[in-house]
């Protein structure tokens, strides 16, 4: 949220809203920027990063870890989210 906050885009706190905010991107069409969601929980998403190319994500993989780059192609993968591009007023 920090991130696309600094770009001045606007997008909910948690993975879930995030989910439910963006346009889905079909699976291979995912860009940097993108956000890529894993855990699928019943309220939605669990997890959430976002992709910087060639298979690439940046996330935080919990609150003990630093925020790191990992792949993002795992069996946990929900799908992948366009966050729209309203700015901050």
């Amino acid at each position: 949220m920090r991130a696309f906050q600094a770009a001045g885009i606007n997008i909910p706190r948690v993975a879930t809203d995030q989910w439910r905010n963006g346009p889905r991107v079909r699976a291979g069409q995912e860009q940097p920027g993108d956000l890529a969601f894993f855990r699928m929980e019943p309220g939605g998403p669990g997890h959430v990063g976002i992709v910087i190319g060639r298979g690439q994500m940046i996330h935080a993989p919990n609150s003990r870890e630093v925020v790191k780059i990992a792949p993002y192609k795992r069996p946990d993968l929900v799908g992948f989210t366009r966050p729209l591009t309203h700015t901050s007023r």
